[in-house]
């Protein structure tokens, strides 16, 4: 009789984690935003293969809204439509964040005039061709936030020349490089 006492007590010893099976769940992993679907009229649209008959989209770089026309989109903003952004009053400071607190508006025509997409990702280089957007700015108007303008994709040079500093505005590329900005940085 002692070979039963001895498996009943090899099985005492025995950790209780062998003896059941944990349940665990496997998180999901998070999903990367895809900025370029954007929400228009209450449909989804990818910008990559075109805007539909929109006119002007704006990003944060999770979430893009587009609509009909500027007005429309600035009155959703909180924008004046057609004027710039103007810096805040001198002896304030505003907090920095992931998003610029301004717009880095992109114009497909000159004098802020065609199609407008309006950026606030900062601190990483955004494609254009994400955003349907590449190679057709004529203009631009940027916020609070400095940036840069690369004429290929990833932030490839050469790097645009002209004024790209906070509150900068220009109603035409110069030197050369009208349709030709690919990749924005904004600081």
């Amino acid at each position: 009789m002692r070979t039963p006492i001895l498996i009943v007590a090899a099985l005492a010893l025995t950790p209780l984690a062998t003896a059941h099976a944990i349940d665990t769940v496997t998180p999901e992993p998070p999903t990367d935003p895809e900025p370029w679907i954007a929400d228009y009229e209450g449909e989804e649209i990818d910008l990559r293969f075109g805007w539909d008959t929109a006119r002007a989209c704006a990003t944060d770089g999770v979430e893009t809204t587009c609509y009909d026309t500027e007005a429309e989109m600035s009155a959703a903003l909180g924008l004046v439509t057609g004027a710039p952004e103007t810096p805040p009053p001198a002896g304030t400071s505003g907090m920095r964040r992931i998003a610029c607190d301004s717009y880095l508006r992109l114009y497909t025509g000159t004098n802020y005039t065609g199609s407008i997409l309006a950026l606030t990702t900062r601190g990483v280089v955004l494609n254009l061709s994400s955003y349907g957007f590449n190679n057709v700015t004529s203009s631009y108007r940027i916020g609070g936030c400095s940036a840069t303008f690369w004429d290929l994709s990833s932030g490839g040079a050469p790097v645009y020349g002209g004024s790209t500093s906070a509150w900068a505005n220009a109603p035409s590329m110069n030197s050369g490089w009208d349709n030709r900005v690919s990749s924005v940085f904004i600081a």
